[in-house]
């Protein structure tokens, strides 16, 4: 609109699974019109010695549409004498410009998934049925995908699935309209119907729907069910009590992912035999319950089956039948896989210093974390992996720490997730993601901008997440050179850089998104200390604390100036001797050598808190200005320039092991 010059008051939108949209308010009839400059020839090109237009001038003139006594000369910014002319452009229609545009803004839509479904070949989310498009009163005409738009919406579909066209005079009726026909179109609107609605039924059964189904994120069960339905319509329902016998986790797995329902838990947050479904309009709700209660029992009793066949076997049993499962076919089968991590996580773990009992609950699990990718339930119901590990390895006798690192090697799982917490869960999931990555990048499979088959990036982000939220000081290029010896293909240098440098670009994009750190601070300590999350983090914090103080921009000062000849100059690249004091001229090159000394421990000393080095090199800066305002570096005595250069070297680069001030944006 603003490309369009089509002002107006204001823009509201709106969507649900049938429908995508856009009510503008007060949108002016047509454009303004506008009077605009157009540059033709050099004027020493436009005339000729006797001062008539030349050809060019003529032809400028033809193109604008304007008259020769229209044109006048002017000097642009470098003072050439250009010929111009003013033309004026009458505004075009609303309602024209509309028909334009709209078809062109559809097709700019994206979606993760598109499809294609007639003979336009156009793609979108799902097929377009209709397309409503009015002017005030006046239906906008034009064709998008073999879809021709009018004056109709379309509501609810009924009982024979289709959904009656109801036409519109104007487009103020819109809204009311839509309400009408039973349409919530404001997503939040549906989805604090949904809340609270599903709170009330459970509650009428003495339950509650636990928190992490009612979140508001987009991966939340509430948020899919909102873009499910238009008009929500929640509906209890129950199951046999007999198979509250199942774990936890398969109920809720079963509801939850396969049925997107609601499971209802009691006040001691135990499952209750009632679950919450979302139907969408007015139904009839026996039909409903008894519909969805049907599909839930055959589930039930097909997991109650699975899961007494795996319970017949001990978990070790399951291990030989990972070779059946392939994981990639130049990086083996899964318990190749397996196997791999579990050398690489006692390693790892040794790295991290875990304690014995850790070390001892490792051992146990590293031959066992993958076993329950083969038991019949979780072939049944894949995100179940993990859970059911621990939970089949407490049935069979495993100690806690041992089923615990089984279940936290999946962790996390998506965003939002519980990151593992003990010492040898921690090194068996981030071993797991290691062996991925450096396996799936040595063998070129590295994701794409719009591929990520085996879910890489997510693999990163847990990484990332995992050390630097859990303070785990671990240096990845150190752990991928480690796992990349245990691989069954040569991992080049490049594919191991280029491991590590994935990892940084995730942690940078999650701290961008979800720190509140500034962006340049984020990227000063990536840059040196990206690779070490768990410290990066640290660094960043420490940077983000003072990054207001006064105390943090002198210090950049002093950063900034003792650096400016070393950008430039090359004599300062090779490695020079110590500072010899012998050399100095000035009273300012002994006062800023002495400044110097007196901080040199505290900012070499690696323990020392990054405000603290701040604050020593922020006491500097009236003997840097000094030594910079009245000393010439430069001198022309070889000995004397290369002394003083490699001073202001040292000064320059005191932080460079912590972090890259450079990055660091200066703000008034």
């Amino acid at each position: 609109l603003d490309r369009e010059r089509l002002s107006y008051s204001s823009i509201s939108t709106g969507a649900t699974p049938r429908r995508i949209s856009i009510h503008i308010e007060s949108l002016i009839s047509r454009q303004n019109d506008v009077t605009r400059e157009a540059r033709g020839p050099p004027a020493k090109a436009a005339f000729d010695s006797s001062g008539k237009m030349t050809k060019a001038a003529e032809g400028f003139c033809r193109a604008q549409g304007v008259g020769i006594e229209d044109t006048f000369t002017r000097a642009d910014s470098k003072g050439v004498d250009y010929l111009f002319v003013k033309v004026l452009e009458k505004g075009r229609s609303t309602a024209e410009i509309l028909a334009n545009v709209i078809p062109s803004i559809l097709e700019s839509i994206s979606f993760g998934r598109t499809m294609r479904w007639n003979s336009s070949n156009v793609t979108f989310s799902r097929p377009v049925r209709w397309i409503l498009a009015l002017y005030g009163s006046k239906s906008i005409p034009f064709t998008f995908s073999g879809v021709h738009s009018s004056n109709e919406t379309r509501g609810l579909r009924g009982p024979s699935g289709s959904a009656p066209s109801i036409p519109l005079s104007s487009a103020a009726e819109y809204q009311l309209s839509i309400q009408n026909l039973g349409v919530i179109l404001s997503e939040d609107d549906r989805k604090n119907l949904i809340i609270r609605e599903v709170s009330r039924i459970a509650s009428s059964v003495g339950g509650f729907i636990a928190p992490q189904f009612l979140e508001t994120s987009d991966e939340s069960l509430v948020s899919e069910v909102t873009n499910l339905v238009e008009n929500p319509v929640p509906i209890l329902g129950t199951f046999d009590k007999d198979f509250l016998k199942l774990p936890p986790e398969v109920l809720i797995t079963v509801m939850k992912k396969h049925q997107r329902y609601f499971p209802v838990q009691s006040d001691d947050k135990k499952l209750l035999n009632f679950f919450v479904t979302v139907a969408n309009g007015p139904v009839n709700e026996k039909v409903v319950v008894v519909g969805n209660e049907s599909v839930l029992r055959a589930r039930y009793t097909d997991a109650v089956f699975f899961y007494e066949k795996d319970l017949s076997k001990k978990l070790e049993d399951f291990v030989p039948n990972l070779t059946g499962l392939t994981f990639q076919e130049k990086l083996g089968s899964m318990l190749d896989k397996q196997n791999r991590v579990a050398k690489a996580a006692d390693a790892l773990g040794s790295f991290m210093g875990i304690s014995q009992v850790a070390a001892n609950a490792l051992h146990a699990a590293s031959s066992i974390f993958k076993a329950d990718l083969v038991t019949s339930l979780v072939v049944e119901f894949t995100a179940l992996a993990g859970s059911m590990g621990r939970h089949y390895a407490l049935k069979q006798g495993y100690s806690n720490e041992v089923a615990d690192t089984i279940f936290e090697h999946v962790l996390p799982r998506s965003s939002g997730d519980a990151l593992p917490s003990s010492e040898a869960g921690i090194a068996l999931a981030i071993s797991d993601r290691l062996d991925s990555l450096v396996g799936l990048f040595a063998v070129g499979l590295a994701p794409k901008a719009t591929s990520d088959p085996f879910a890489l990036r997510r693999a990163a982000l847990g990484i990332v997440q995992t050390l630097s939220l859990r303070r785990i000081d671990l240096d990845l290029t150190d752990a991928v050179a480690l796992v990349a010896e245990l691989q069954p293909v040569a991992v080049s240098e490049e594919a191991r850089k280029s491991v590590v440098e994935f990892v940084v670009r995730r942690m940078e994009a999650w701290m961008v998104e979800s720190t509140g750190h500034r962006i340049d601070i984020i990227r000063s300590g990536l840059a040196v200390k990206g690779s070490n999350p768990a410290v990066a983090l640290g660094v960043i914090e420490e940077l983000s604390a003072i990054s207001e103080d006064e105390e943090f921009k002198r210090a950049l000062d002093v950063l900034d100036r003792a650096g400016r000849l070393l950008k430039s100059n090359s004599e300062v690249n090779g490695d020079f001797l110590e500072i010899d004091t012998s050399l100095f001229e000035n009273e300012e090159e002994n006062r800023l050598y002495t400044s110097w000394c007196d901080v040199a421990d505290v900012i070499s000393f690696s323990g020392t808190p990054t405000e603290e080095v701040v604050r020593a090199l922020a006491r500097m800066k009236p003997d840097v200005d000094s030594f910079f305002d009245n000393v010439f570096v430069m001198a022309e005595d070889d000995k004397i320039r290369k002394n003083r250069l490699l001073l202001t070297r040292t000064i320059a680069q005191a932080v460079d092991s912590r972090f890259d001030h450079r990055l660091i944006q200066r703000t008034s």
